[in-house]
């Protein structure tokens, strides 16, 4: 099947001293893997459960180790499972500190930015694989509701791909924390096997307007109506509406959802607590999928105005 084209997620980075203090660690669970440059070159092909030591060196070069001879490389180097047929299964364990979200699908990227002089640890795979990993549900709700939720979350990682220009200079299109969407990787996937579920049920399909897939933010509650993307309370702040429309985002206007309105907190307290209140929100949709029957795409096109929902791929 179609999995689309590779996102790229910047995972974390450290400083150029961090990095030498403490080299990124890499290895593939369940199958061997290639160390190349980004042009292709070969530098080795490493035995599953091998690990990869890479970390900054100096005048711009990592260094690679452990698992091959120690050998410097440019900005970049990427690790890849070794056949293509391989590519669509094998797990990279990045040795995350601290944190139990350190299995990711696709290939791992080492790169240096000479602009903030960092290492950043990079995933890349293709975008089904992404969203199968998205941690902002558990998918335990009805099914309607994990598909509206999986057909935004694909949406969001095209545009970020496609136009967004936040985070190119640093070579990826996310982050995997709220700024943009959060992604855990395989091992929420595995502990939430419904969100798969629903991303091939709607494998491909993203939401339009104007001819191309769009920005479709997301907040958990509101204050019983959705805000124009230029009243949103981003940020925590807890302002008055007063703007038009935005001409870049037409779809992004304020819509009715009661459905959506948290039963206690008042407007500041939702802004306070991180409810932007703009595109879709997720409780509002959660109770029209399961107390109103309605489908995910009606769901979508009630918070999205003007928008149709399409098969991308």
């Amino acid at each position: 099947a179609n999995l689309g084209n590779y996102i790229r997620i910047g995972l974390w980075a450290y400083t150029r001293d961090d990095s030498r203090a403490h080299p990124f660690k890499i290895e593939a669970k369940n199958a061997s893997y290639h160390i190349k440059k980004p042009d292709g070159t070969l530098l080795g092909t490493v035995a599953q459960g091998t690990i990869t030591e890479v970390k900054y060196d100096h005048n711009g070069e990592l260094t690679i180790s452990k698992s091959i001879a120690t050998i410097n490389v440019n900005t970049d180097v990427i690790l890849e499972a070794t056949t293509d047929a391989q590519k669509k299964s094998i797990i990279f364990d990045v040795h995350k500190p601290d944190s139990p979200y350190d299995d990711y699908r696709g290939r791992i990227r080492i790169h240096y930015d000479d602009y903030d002089k960092r290492v950043w640890i990079i995933n890349e795979l293709p975008l089904e694989q992404y969203v199968w990993g998205i941690g902002e549900i558990t998918a335990t709700g009805p099914a309607e509701y994990n598909r509206a939720m999986t057909t935004i979350f694909r949406s969001y990682g095209q545009y970020k791909m496609d136009i967004s220009t936040e985070h190119k200079y640093k070579t990826f299109d996310t982050v995997p924390d709220s700024s943009d969407q959060i992604y855990r990787g395989v091992v929420w996937e595995m502990a939430h096997p419904r969100i798969r579920e629903a991303t091939e049920a709607t494998r491909g399909k993203m939401v339009y307007y104007g001819g191309k897939p769009i920005l479709t933010p997301f907040g958990s509650w509101t204050d019983g109506r959705t805000r124009n993307l230029n009243d949103g309370h981003f940020g925590g702040t807890c302002r008055e509406d007063h703007h038009t429309p935005s001409a870049l985002f037409p779809y992004l206007v304020g819509v009715d959802d009661h459905w959506g309105k948290h039963p206690s907190l008042s407007t500041c307290e939702l802004a306070a607590a991180g409810n932007h209140m703009v595109g879709i929100s997720a409780h509002g949709a959660l109770t029209l999928a399961g107390d109103e029957g309605w489908d995910w795409q009606r769901i979508i096109k009630h918070y999205l105005t003007g928008v149709t929902i399409q098969q991308h791929y």
